[in-house]
């Protein structure tokens, strides 16, 4: 059979994939080129007489001439092809192997498992009785505290006496907040009068410490006017039926230290001897350096009055108490 710018090739020989085949002849073409032919028997020499124009191809010497004078790039194809495959086939390798290792590993593992369940549960029938055993008496004791709960639930259902402690409990919390409102305004109250009581104090000090202020300026100026008095020279006439040109006035002082409590005269004023001579006709109590005085009468045995200055109080910047009984005598017998 002859095609346009094709040899013919003899029908019987066919182009193998595999050279290696032991049916397989090596024949070379006229350049030098392998190829690879078989023997077949007369069914498959019929068979390769029906083979396509496409395999024939192969055997056309302008393609021999071609592989032959560009035998680096037909070369360095097929190189590239098998590496891939190669590096297709490593792959593969070492995922197997990786699924052996992984296979071993979980078998190793199953292995120390099962040990360990047979070690752990080798007394399994006893634990389980022993279980069986506490869960049966749990459940008689679940009965049991139903029942008393059931009973319970019964009693107070039927028992108001939790609703009188609640309402108990709700008046006691009332009543307490209720106390301590009024404890609350109580203090308030107690405040305002503290301050107002201390507001009252000191204009009563005040006025207490002008008054005497007052007192002693004025009992200064009695005193200086008396003085004046008895040293002016009054007309000569006939001694009055009182001889009043003879009365004089004595004065009994005591002193002491401002933060004592009190200071007073020390004894009754006058002494018992000047009743037999002079008559009282008047008797005041002056101090300084303190805040109160009160005058004390003593009534003797013989019926004589005799009279005591009592004083008290600390007046700030002052160190001394002094405290000052004055009596105006005159003679009984004119």
């Amino acid at each position: 059979m002859y095609i346009e710018g094709y040899s013919s090739v003899p029908d019987i020989i066919i182009l193998r994939p595999n050279g290696m085949s032991p049916d397989s002849v090596d024949t070379h073409s006229s350049n030098g080129t392998t190829v690879t032919s078989g023997i077949h028997s007369e069914q498959e020499e019929g068979e390769g007489a029906t083979q396509s124009a496409e395999e024939r191809k192969r055997f056309n010497p302008l393609y021999d001439t071609m592989i032959n004078t560009s035998p680096t790039i037909y070369n360095k194809v097929n190189t590239t092809v098998k590496a891939k495959q190669d590096h297709t086939v490593l792959t593969q390798l070492r995922l197997m192997k990786l699924a052996i290792l992984l296979l071993i590993l979980i078998s190793i593992a199953s292995l120390f498992i099962s040990v360990y369940v047979v070690i752990a549960f080798s007394d399994g029938p006893t634990k389980v009785a022993s279980l069986q055993k506490e869960l049966q008496s749990l459940k008689s004791n679940y009965t049991t505290m139903n029942i008393k709960m059931r009973i319970l639930e019964s009693l107070v259902a039927g028992n108001k006496s939790f609703e009188y402690i609640n309402d108990l409990d709700d008046k006691l919390i009332y009543f307490q907040q209720q106390t301590k409102e009024n404890i609350s305004s109580l203090n308030s109250n107690l405040s305002n009068t503290k301050v107002t009581l201390q507001q009252v104090h000191d204009q009563v000090s005040f006025s207490y410490q002008n008054l005497t202020s007052i007192m002693a300026s004025q009992n200064s100026i009695v005193q200086e006017q008396l003085l004046n008095i008895s040293k002016m020279e009054g007309p000569q006439g006939p001694q009055g039926v009182g001889n009043l040109s003879a009365c004089f006035m004595k004065t009994d002082t005591a002193s002491s230290a401002s933060d004592t409590t009190r200071t007073s005269t020390l004894n009754p004023f006058p002494p018992m001897e000047d009743f037999e001579k002079y008559v009282v006709m008047f008797v005041t109590c002056s101090m300084s350096g303190g805040l109160y005085h009160t005058l004390n009468l003593t009534v003797t045995d013989s019926h004589r009055v005799q009279y005591q200055c009592m004083c008290s109080g600390q007046v700030s910047g002052e160190s001394i108490r002094k405290c000052q009984l004055h009596v105006w005598l005159c003679p009984r017998l004119s």
